[in-house]
């Protein structure tokens, strides 16, 4: 009986915890959009990988993707919990690849830190687009 109640104080506390995550994801979007918190990581990705022609559509307070009009990826981005994750979705010959990846306790972000972000991002990503494209074409 007294393993249940571990459990039941356990599940309390990491309950308890992700609210207060969740409230203080509230507090940093109440003085600005995910949008604007994340600018220097959405302009380097447009830049790289939508060649500055992209467009942002706001989903929630919480969501949004970047595309370029009539090509063939996009890039969703979700904040929750003091999280950034970001995929990237691509299309190769009818086959898609999806790319995740999850940054890490980015409430305080600095520009600097958004930056190393969002190279690390698109290093990984052209590196797994490439990937894909050559599995694409070794199945064709």
């Amino acid at each position: 009986m007294n393993w249940i109640w571990a459990i039941i104080i356990i599940a309390g506390y990491i309950l308890y915890r992700f609210i207060q995550d969740v409230k203080k994801d509230e507090q940093d979007l109440s003085n600005e959009t995910m949008l604007e918190k994340f600018s220097v990581i959405v302009q380097r990705i447009n830049e790289v990988e939508c060649k500055d022609q992209g467009d942002v559509l706001i989903e929630s307070a919480r969501d949004f993707n970047l595309y370029k009009e009539g090509d063939n990826q996009i890039f969703l981005f979700n904040y929750g919990t003091g999280h950034l994750t970001i995929w990237g979705k691509y299309k190769y010959f009818h086959k898609e690849m999806v790319f995740e990846k999850t940054f890490y306790d980015v409430r305080n972000i600095s520009t600097i830190q958004q930056h190393n972000i969002a190279d690390a991002f698109i290093v990984e990503y052209e590196q797994k687009k490439l990937e894909h494209q050559k599995e694409v074409l070794r199945g064709r």
